[in-house]
């Protein structure tokens, strides 16, 4: 009995169809499964950069510092903290690794040249969890080693412009004169549980918060309504409704 010889050809013609078969049930198969190709560009637009919280902070921080400093928001750590000289290639990856992926709710510059003065982390209920607590602690010590104030205030429904103003008092200057500016460095932001109308308010006109004010004088004297926080440079008023 006599066998069958394939030439080199032959088998070369052989893992070819082999190839193209498996190439096609592969195909097949993954069409029946109803599979799709991952799109080009997998992304979409956030609503916003800030959080409701830290969008109700900004507007009172925004009023406070009354245009004297420049407020940047989510700000990456890398763009204000660099590396020291001389290190070596794998210790400075190293080093940038642990900041490059980390924010800075607010920083703070001076208008004229923008240096790096102050940076402020809002603080919520997260940052009592153990790993954010040693994202913390990192961060205090890298500002500490840079020589950069650090300000950390915790999130609540309200916030004190007076607060605000008393911890950035090293950058900001303030007329002790001026009843206005003393007035609103002592009023506070009514908090949600006590008028319904300032529950989460903002100014209609420049988004600062809304305060909580009596009328002095006046026919509506002694009837309270709702202030621009951005007085004197916004004098927005609104009725407070039962």
């Amino acid at each position: 009995m006599s066998s069958i010889q394939i030439g080199s050809g032959e088998k070369m013609e052989f893992v070819i169809a082999l190839i193209i078969i498996i190439a096609i049930a592969i195909l097949m198969l993954d069409r029946l499964k109803g599979g799709k190709s991952e799109p080009s560009f997998p992304y979409i637009q956030k609503k916003s950069l800030l959080s409701p919280a830290e969008r109700s902070f900004f507007g009172v921080l925004k009023s406070a510092t009354d245009g004297q400093l420049e407020i940047f928001c989510q700000v990456r750590l890398a763009d204000i903290i660099g590396l020291k000289k001389g290190l070596e290639k794998s210790e400075r990856q190293s080093a940038f690794n642990k900041i490059k992926a980390k924010h800075i709710d607010f920083v703070l510059c001076a208008p004229s040249d923008l240096k790096i003065l102050a940076a402020i982390e809002l603080d919520d209920k997260s940052h009592n969890q153990k790993k954010r607590m040693e994202r913390d602690g990192f961060i205090n010590d890298v500002f500490k080693e840079v020589g950069i104030s650090l300000i950390r205030f915790k999130a609540k429904a309200s916030y004190s412009r007076s607060e605000i103003t008393g911890h950035l008092s090293t950058w900001l200057k303030v007329d002790e004169k001026s009843p206005a500016q003393q007035s609103m460095h002592t009023e506070k932001i009514v908090p949600k549980q006590d008028i319904s109308q300032a529950k989460a308010r903002l100014c209609p006109k420049c988004s600062s918060e809304m305060v909580k004010r009596k009328a002095l004088k006046g026919k509506h004297a002694g009837e309270y309504f709702l202030a621009c926080s951005g007085y004197p440079k916004c004098r927005t008023i609104l009725p407070i409704e039962e």
